[in-house]
């Protein structure tokens, strides 16, 4: 792709994408962290508050080096199962693991792989990944927003707050009066942690599973027996930024896109995030927007403060 196809480098308010990788900025010190604890003990949990970036960091940064070779085994290639658990974490996974391992048809019915997660757990999932990966391949399993295993637990919580992620909060005021729901949904909940930390403590398959949690949940987990214990050995805390890998992560992409940024600009910018806990997303929107706004004045120039302006500034 050259630089002139490759169009606003920034992707605004929503996360980094793997596909995104080649404008993903500033944190090649922590996706080095990443790349080494997931080598050594093969469970990854990589939390951080809101609007870390935590989903970005293992999208766009440690899954493109994986599939670099920068974890070099037996096997040069990867296939990676990406998924939310959701209200049904078991089928959740094992459609995406059928559909990325090539048997998408092995899902439902009494027999089929959902059936059998819940049964054999662990064991049912590594038979079935050993008997559809390919034979240079490893596997990444990534739980996307791990948080949402604690949907069942409501009390003492406010159900409007802004920490309560929007699919919990939905799930509360519809079924969590009914206990026996309730209860099935932990059970599943627990299940499927069991199941993931033997996939994790596996060492005949080249299996890895990492997974991105909201820091305000790490208190939950103690609901689930193993987590705890092995969220100590290897959870990764998504460090902020520092100025000089804020600096990277905005003049990068410019420069990638074929444009260049004021000195003026950066300096601006940089001055202006301050400490905000909503930086990155909110920095991301602002450059995408001040980016168009330099695209529409016809690329003349660096992107310089009028264009920040004209965005709206932060």
């Amino acid at each position: 792709m050259s630089r002139a196809a490759l169009g606003n480098p920034y992707v605004g308010l929503r996360p980094f994408f793997t596909a995104d990788s080649r404008v993903f900025f500033g944190r090649d010190e922590q996706i080095s962290e990443l790349l080494q604890i997931l080598h050594q003990h093969r469970f990854l949990p990589v939390i951080g508050g809101s609007g870390s970036g935590k989903s970005s960091l293992v999208r766009a940064g440690l899954i493109p080096q994986l599939k670099a070779g920068f974890l070099v085994g037996d096997r040069d290639r990867w296939q990676v199962v990406t998924f939310r658990p959701g209200s049904a974490p078991m089928l959740n996974f094992a459609t995406e693991l059928a559909e990325v391992l090539g048997a998408s048809d092995a899902v439902a019915g009494e027999e089929g792989l959902d059936a059998t997660l819940r049964f054999a757990l662990a064991r049912g999932a590594l038979e079935f990944i050993e008997a559809h990966l390919a034979s240079n391949a490893s596997l990444l399993i990534l739980v996307d927003q791990f948080e949402e295993l604690f949907a069942f637990r409501g009390n003492g919580v406010d159900d409007d707050a802004e920490s309560v992620p929007s699919e919990t909060r939905e799930y509360r005021r519809g079924t969590a009066g009914d206990a026996t729901l309730r209860a099935r949904r932990r059970a599943e909940s627990a299940d499927f942690v069991d199941m993931l930390l033997g996939i994790a403590a596996s060492r005949e398959l080249p299996v890895f599973v990492a997974l991105t949690m909201r820091s305000d949940f790490l208190g939950d987990c103690d609901v689930f027996q193993g987590l705890p214990e092995a969220m100590n050995n290897a959870s990764y805390l998504v460090p902020r930024l520092a100025r000089e890998q804020l600096r990277v992560t905005i003049e990068g992409p410019a420069l990638m896109a074929g444009a260049e940024m004021s000195s003026r600009l950066l300096d601006r910018l940089l001055n202006d995030l301050g400490d905000r806990s909503d930086r990155l997303p909110v920095l991301q929107h602002a450059l995408h927007r001040t980016f168009e706004a330099w695209v529409r004045g016809g690329r003349v120039g660096p992107i310089d403060l009028r264009h920040f302006e004209e965005a709206g500034t932060l």
